[in-house]
C-alpha cells in the first residue's frame, strides 16, 4: 500500500533482527515445512500481530486441487496451524450485491475477494480491484451492508495526523528511561495506526511497548523475551 512503504522497510528490519537474535524461526525453515505438509504454491507471506501480541506469519497458498488456504504459523515456535474460516451468517447478503455496491462508486475489476474477520470481529471482505488507470487499489467492506470501512487511499492522508517517531520515543523514555532497541509503525485492517517500540531499561529489563501513534496513549507493555 503506497502510504506504509517505510513500515514495511521497518518491519522486515525488524524481522531479520529477530531472526538474527534467535527470537523468530527463519522463514526458509517455516515454508519448508509448509511445503512438506501441504502440496500446492505460496501466494504470500506476512508478518502479522495476534490479540495477544504474538507474532505469527499469515502464509496464503494455493493447494493441488485449486483451493485457496490460509495458514498461521508461530514466528517464535514455527508452528503451523491451517486458518479457521470465519463462521459465515446466512443473513449475509450475496457477496455479488456487496460487490457491485463496490464497483458503483470505484468502477474497476475486481481481482481478489476474501472475507474475514475484522479486530472488531466484524465479518468483512478484503476486495482487491484493477482501475481504469491500471492501478491497484484495496478496500475493507462491511460484509454486512457493503461499506467501505477503510481503502489504501486513506492511509497516506491518516500519516498527516500522527505523532513524529522521536516524539513518541521522547515521552516514552521518560516514563521508561533505557535504550530504545527498535521502534516500528504499524496499523492495523481499520486504519488505527500504532508504534511497537522495544526498550532496554537501566535495570536490564526490556520491554515491549504499543502506543497509540495519535496521541502518544500507551496501549500494551509487556516483557520481551
Amino acid at each position: 500500500m503506497c502510504g506504509i512503504l517505510p513500515a514495511r522497510a521497518a518491519e522486515q528490519d525488524v524481522v531479520r533482527q529477530a531472526v538474527e537474535a534467535g527470537r523468530y524461526r527463519p522463514l526458509t525453515e517455516i515454508l519448508a515445512e509448509v511445503a512438506r505438509r501441504y502440496d500446492g504454491r505460496v501466494l504470500d507471506v506476512e508478518l502479522e500481530k495476534g490479540r495477544d501480541g504474538r507474532a505469527y506469519y499469515e502464509i496464503k497458498l494455493i493447494d493441488g486441487t485449486g483451493r485457496k488456504l490460509e495458514l498461521h504459523a508461530d514466528a517464535v515456535s514455527g508452528a503451523v496451524v491451517q486458518a479457521e474460516a470465519p463462521a459465515v451468517d446466512e443473513a449475509l447478503p450475496p457477496v455479488g450485491e456487496v460487490l457491485r455496491k463496490v464497483l458503483a462508486r470505484w468502477p474497476g475489476m475486481v481481482l481478489d475477494v476474501e472475507m474475514e474477520r475484522d479486530t472488531h470481529g466484524r465479518l468483512v471482505y478484503e476486495v482487491k480491484l484493477r482501475m481504469p488507470d491500471e492501478r491497484m487499489r484495496e478496500l475493507t467492506v462491511d460484509a454486512r451492508s457493503g461499506e467501505v470501512l477503510g481503502d489504501d487511499a486513506q492511509h497516506g492522508a491518516a500519516l498527516h495526523r500522527l505523532m513524529d517517531m522521536p516524539s513518541v520515543l521522547d515521552l516514552l523514555q521518560a516514563r521508561y528511561p533505557g535504550h530504545v532497541l527498535e521502534a516500528e509503525l504499524e496499523h492495523d485492517r481499520n486504519g488505527r495506526y500504532f508504534y511497537e517500540v522495544e526498550i532496554r531499561l537501566h535495570s536490564g529489563r526490556v520491554v515491549e511497548l504499543e502506543v497509540d501513534a495519535e496521541d502518544g496513549r500507551v496501549l500494551r507493555v509487556e516483557e520481551a523475551d
